[in-house]
């Protein structure tokens, strides 16, 4: 398998590698530069003396006695000439040179920066995720064979089965049932809690999906291992809660049967407690407030699953169309989204009102979820968490699939990884040959005038 640590490992080895070609070749081209600086002022030098050279047979021309006696001087001249428009030339060309050498040091040193800060980069990520590492190896090999948590699952399995239904039995049966779904108290208490809860979720899926639709390959691969990565470590983190769960369940499972005969006795409620909860005179009218609630509760849950399902098409079309509006995309392309919503919005707060139509009804309603003591709410809550944490240890997904699955995404990071440094170093080395043509051209078009000039005059290869 592929690991980020040596991932990061290799990227270092080869920056480093890289970066030491880099400085060879800067080194190389400061003294290529150094030769072409030291050429030019040879070359300067030379055209300083060709053209001295030139006014002294132009003076010399100037003072013959006869036109007989200037053949000499003329051709004296005429060597001088051509010695100083060679000379012209060469300048020029030594000029070019070094422009090109300039070009390229400034280019190579602003590449070496790049590398090094690259390097340094690299390093810091790879003692980074060294340590990562380090803390993922504690928590895999804790959930693995020999490790503390490798009865994670079996353990928890045997936890429920030995005190669950008890449990339940002991709790639950403190609280008004229906066989009806829509009159059932504590179906109704689970199912408010539950749609809560449903709503974070689908909020994260919303966001996952965003992220999808909108992030790069690398930022999704490294969203989704990180993900991974948080999912085993929840359930290392709170491993330690399983003998505290184990005991609740047992503990609960323990409680003394209810005895409604007298004299009564009950779990946990007291006998006025519990005739308060089941008053047959309001049981009818409960139920029928209760009924207007699960309504209003359902509407809320259709309307939370058609605003999930609007903002993820939206947020596709708002990629897909960046010209257009929220209004505009209502109309069109989310239209079917949007006019689902609306209805969804119009359902539940038509709901809403009805459950609150009838202010002595709902009132019954409202003091049916009071007569619940706190006693009671926190023992629900006890027995709820201690079996919702245990069915997680348990899983599906299993200790086992959660490893696999933070394997499989540590691979596709590693991946995703390659793949963008590689378009990134791919890019930087067209943008390096973009740079050295253009420093070339710079350097040719700094000199072009001159070298045109001294080669229009001049007769030495180009």
């Amino acid at each position: 398998m592929s690991t980020l640590t040596q991932y990061w490992i290799d990227e270092a080895i080869r920056l480093d590698l890289a970066l030491g070609a880099v400085r060879t070749d800067s080194g190389s081209a400061r003294l290529a530069q150094a030769s072409a600086q030291a050429q030019h002022r040879i070359a300067s030098d030379a055209v300083r003396l060709a053209s001295d050279t030139v006014a002294l047979a132009r003076k010399a021309l100037a003072g013959i006695p006869t036109p007989a006696d200037g053949d000499p001087l003329l051709l004296a001249m005429s060597q001088a000439l051509i010695a100083w428009h060679e000379a012209l030339h060469t300048q020029a060309s030594t000029d070019l040179a070094l422009q090109t050498a300039k070009a390229e040091v400034e280019r190579l040193q602003a590449l070496q920066a790049a590398l090094e800060l690259a390097l340094a980069e690299a390093r810091s990520a790879q003692q980074l995720e060294s340590k990562a590492a380090l803390q993922r190896a504690t928590a895999i090999a804790a959930l693995e064979a020999g490790g503390r948590w490798a009865t994670l699952a079996a353990d928890a399995a045997q936890a429920l089965s030995a005190s669950e239904a008890g449990a339940r039995a002991r709790v639950e049966g403190e609280f008004p049932t229906h066989a009806t779904a829509s009159k059932n108290f504590l179906a109704r208490v689970r199912a408010r809690r539950a749609l809560v809860l449903d709503s974070a979720s689908q909020a994260q899926d919303v966001a996952n999906a965003s992220a999808t639709a909108s992030t790069a390959a690398l930022t999704q691969a490294q969203r989704q291992f990180d993900q991974a990565w948080q999912a085993v470590r929840a359930l290392v983190d709170t491993a330690p809660r399983l003998a505290d769960d184990r005991d609740t369940l047992v503990r609960l499972a323990a409680l003394p049967a209810a005895h409604p005969a007298a004299p009564a006795s009950y779990p946990i409620l007291t006998p006025a407690q519990h005739d308060e909860l089941f008053d047959a005179s309001l049981k009818s009218a409960r139920e029928a407030a209760l009924v207007k609630l699960t309504a209003a509760d359902e509407a809320e849950k259709d309307w939370r699953l058609a605003q999930a399902t609007y903002d993820k098409a939206l947020n596709v079309a708002l990629k897909a169309n960046p010209g257009k509006t929220v209004d505009d995309l209502n109309g069109a392309e989310v239209k079917t989204e949007f006019d689902a919503l609306v209805a969804k919005t119009e359902a539940r707060a038509t709901k809403r009102a009805e459950l609150t139509a009838d202010p002595a009804a709902y009132a019954i309603l409202q003091a049916w979820f009071a007569a619940v003591p706190e006693l009671l709410w926190d023992t629900l809550d006890q027995l709820d968490n201690a079996i919702a944490r245990l069915l997680v240890f348990k899983g599906a997904p299993t200790p086992a699939q959660r490893l696999q699955d933070l394997a499989a995404r540590e691979t596709d990071l590693v991946n995703a990884l390659s793949a963008a440094r590689l378009a990134a170093r791919t890019q930087r080395i067209a943008e390096q040959a973009a740079l050295r043509a253009l420093g070339h051209w710079q350097a040719e078009q700094a000199t072009a005038a001159r070298r045109a000039k001294a080669a229009s005059r001049d007769t030495a290869p180009l």
